[in-house]
């Protein structure tokens, strides 16, 4: 038994040793990166540039754009404007991404805009959605109760009876169930 646990520790050891230089590590996480942007999974390439960044080496400039171009992708615009920033100062106009590069800082300011009134509006959302079904039930009522004469609407053969036993339940249900869940789906879809 000790005898395995020796071996199993040398092991370990020898492994540890074989640890990939530096470079290969850079180049092995930009192929993943690349990989996972082409495939639309940019929370993943995200993660292969952080390791990127924590191997504390001098970085090439693709690394800043194409780092750039997944967090716009991941509508991570103020992180995003800095590697474009990043990307521009350490290349010519002639590289490669210089005038992407310029496009897409030009486009950051559109975009931050849109994302402050998305964030505006995914803060209001709760409270809305809370209030919808008080309002959907007095704007129901409200509505039933002007077209119902008196307390008719208790008689089967008088207008009101349709108005009151049918409409307003099915107003109802339209209203409050219809309207919460498109704002949910909303709210789910856009603000988590």
């Amino acid at each position: 038994m000790i005898k395995l646990l020796i071996s199993i520790s040398y092991l370990w050891v020898t492994l540890s040793a074989l640890e990939l230089p530096k470079d290969a590590l850079l180049e092995k996480y930009l192929l993943s990166a690349k990989k996972y942007e082409s495939q639309g999974k940019y929370k993943k390439a995200i993660s292969s540039f952080e390791k990127i960044e924590n191997l504390h080496i001098t970085l090439p400039k693709e690394f800043y754009y194409r780092y750039a171009i997944n967090l716009y992708k991941n509508k991570q615009y103020r992180k995003s404007e800095i590697y474009f920033k990043d990307y521009i100062l350490q290349s010519t106009r002639d590289d490669e991404y210089y005038k992407l590069s310029l496009e897409y800082l030009t486009s950051l300011e559109d975009e931050e805009e849109e994302q402050e009134v998305l964030e505006a509006r995914c803060k209001a959302l709760p409270q809305i959605i809370e209030d919808t079904e008080s309002r959907c039930t007095n704007t129901c009522e409200d509505i039933t109760n002007r077209k119902v004469d008196n307390n008719l609407y208790q008689y089967p053969n008088h207008k009101s009876y349709e108005l009151y036993n049918i409409w307003y339940p099915q107003c109802m249900k339209r209203c409050t169930k219809d309207y919460v869940n498109s704002l949910t789906r909303e709210y789910k879809r856009r603000c988590n």
